[in-house]
């Protein structure tokens, strides 16, 4: 494992490659249905019942539009208000690196689940927040740390689904035995269960009274959660708070209260004396609540563009799971770049993910050359902040990948919303690679290009700044910036020539014009989701979609979670894409594959 290029510097040298043409403009499709497919398969002994559906769609740049989709509309029903369901913790008094906190009563479909996860050391890191049942755990504020003494993050699980009494229980895994953890887990009903997070706030300090500190809410009837984690004990909740949980004998306490109007809030506990202290409060919106139009405020002047750090691991070994450490802290809000290269087309990527919990997509890939190598590049936006070594990326395959090449970049002054522009992609056998030319559609853009090579790159292409070298491998990472919009390709010069694969994507640089949308081919699967049993050892915990061009053969996994619908988007114009799905208990066991669907693309 090497480290490259650490810190921040300057991005482009003074030759930058600036290269225009025509934008390109596409045409919006029609929606069409195009089958139900009805499969029975087994579990674990369980035997389901499985429609896959498909719909073919016009992909508006984020925005689905699906012709004909029913509506439902709820006359004279008023939402419920936030309402707290249940409550339990567990408090090892040994240091653990896993612990697992029930739910003793059934959960309702919809409801939200917080978990709030403190513990005596800011060593550990919280590796994976995971249930029973598959529901998908945000990280909502945290770590917030007193340093080397206490440290406590707050997650949260929207929409969950139904689990009898006793069925669905939390685990919390951590990269190292962590000191005195204190998991407590709350249930809510009444909560927005799209965009359930309003704003949050969090302090740490050394006194005889724990404080959020204070901040203002945006929407009318938020449920205010807040907890703390204490070396003395907690003796009572702050003033208009309820006090949902007391844990014992760490004294450690989850409280709440409903805002009827939206203004300044702060959550605050009494100790029993004077010691470290951290708190935190998450304000969540109630169900179906209206958001005021804010007050406008100046535009945050964007951070500036520049290329933080880079690492790499290169196994010579086949692997099934590739870990790479960002040796440096790394910035709240910044872009992580992790590219995935292999020297086979059997392996594919079953999962990309880090220690601070945050979100990567598929960018583009996997592309391939037959029988000799693979690679796709995948990205996180609005990261969270971390210490130095803090944050390491997992790379998980289906199979023993071979000569797994993985690097991990970081990039400031990216866009948070809408970070990629274009992307593209091509293979060759020949002594230079070359991504093939896209057409960018942004002022300003950061050009990332990559390859996977049998030879050895011998460094970048023109106008291109070397960021990572692979050793022994000769798979590079190479940026660019580009300032005018236009056609523009990525490059490498190899040693000899063979097979290569190489991929380029263009992100849009913070402070860009929200892109016009742009018409671009996708599909929605669907598929009937299975109803929770009193077992979770054999509970469904969630659904792997498998992808392909060649009927039967799949080239691309994604781990959808406990998702029932999907959207496969940039699928090329001429191509027909196969589809199955198969579902997977806790213990990682797969269903055989569901009846195949297909979609020729127009």
């Amino acid at each position: 494992m090497f480290s490259e290029n650490s810190g921040r510097q300057s991005l482009w040298p003074a030759t930058d490659r600036l290269q225009s043409g025509s934008h390109l403009t596409g045409t919006h499709k029609y929606n069409s249905l195009i089958g139900t497919i009805i499969r029975r398969f087994s579990v674990c002994g369980k035997i389901f019942l499985r429609k896959l559906r498909i719909c073919a769609l016009a992909l508006l740049r984020g925005v689905t539009i699906l012709a004909g989709a029913p509506t439902l509309f709820c006359a004279n029903t008023a939402p419920a208000a936030p309402a707290f369901v249940q409550g339990n913790y567990a408090v090892p008094q040994s240091p653990q690196t896993s612990v697992t906190v029930p739910y003793t009563k059934a959960q309702a479909a919809g409801d939200l689940n917080v978990v709030v996860v403190g513990w005596n050391d800011t060593t550990a890191r919280i590796s994976s927040v995971t249930d029973s049942t598959g529901n998908v755990y945000q990280l909502v504020i945290g770590p917030t740390q007193v340093n080397g003494a206490l440290s406590q993050s707050i997650f949260c699980a929207k929409n969950i689904v139904a689990a009898p009494a006793g069925a669905n229980a939390i685990t919390i895994t951590f990269s190292a035995p962590a000191t005195y953890p204190d998991i407590r887990v709350l249930e809510y009903s009444g909560v927005d269960p799209l965009n359930p997070v309003d704003v949050l706030v969090g302090a740490a300090g050394n006194s005889a009274t724990a404080s959020s500190g204070a901040v203002t809410t945006t929407s009318v009837n938020d449920l205010l959660v807040a907890a703390n984690t204490v070396r003395p004990v907690t003796i009572s909740s702050g003033s208009g708070f309820a006090s949902r949980l007391l844990t014992e004998p760490d004294g450690d306490m989850a409280e709440d209260q409903i805002v009827a109007t939206t203004g300044s809030y702060s959550a605050s506990a009494t100790l029993g004396s004077a010691g470290p202290w951290v708190m935190q409060m998450v304000a969540f919106r109630a169900a179906a609540s209206s958001t005021p139009t804010p007050t406008p405020t100046p535009s945050p002047t964007p951070p500036p563009l520049a290329y933080i750090q880079g690492n790499y691991a290169v196994p010579q070994n086949p692997e099934t799971s590739v870990t790479v450490p960002f040796t440096g802290a790394q910035g709240a809000g910044d872009l992580n770049v992790v590219i995935v290269g292999w020297n086979d087309s059997t392996a594919q990527v079953r999962s990309v993910t880090d220690t601070m919990l945050d979100v990567y997509q598929l960018a583009v890939g996997p592309t391939q050359v037959s029988g000799y190598l693979s690679q796709s590049i995948f990205y996180a936006k609005g990261i969270a902040g971390a210490a130095a070594g803090a944050n390491a990326v997992t790379v998980t395959f289906s199979s023993p990948a071979n000569a797994a090449d993985v690097r991990v970049l970081e990039y400031s002054g990216i866009d948070t919303g809408t970070p990629v522009d274009v992307f593209g992609a091509a293979t060759g056998n020949s002594a230079t690679s070359s991504s093939g030319a896209v057409t960018t559609t942004n002022a300003t853009d950061l050009i990332l290009g990559a390859n996977c090579v049998r030879t050895s790159t011998t460094g970048p292409g023109s106008g291109f700044a070397q960021r990572l070298l692979t050793k022994p491998d000769g798979d590079i990472a190479e940026d660019a910036l580009a300032t005018i919009a236009g056609s523009i390709s990525a490059t490498a010069p190899l040693s000899s020539a063979g097979p290569w694969v190489m991929q380029m994507v263009a992100f849009r640089v913070a402070g860009s014009p929200t892109p016009a949308p742009t018409p671009s081919n996708s599909v929605t699967l669907a598929w009937d989701p299975d109803a929770a049993t009193g077992n979770s050892a054999t509970n469904t915990a969630g659904y792997y979609l498998y992808i392909g061009t060649t009927s039967g053969t799949y080239t691309q996994v994604t781990d959808v979670k406990n998702a029932t619908t999907y959207v496969v988007q940039n699928l090329t114009s001429g191509t027909t894409y196969y589809f199955a799905v198969t579902a997977y208990n806790s213990s990682g066991t797969q269903s055989p594959y569901s009846n195949q669907v297909s979609y020729a693309v127009p």
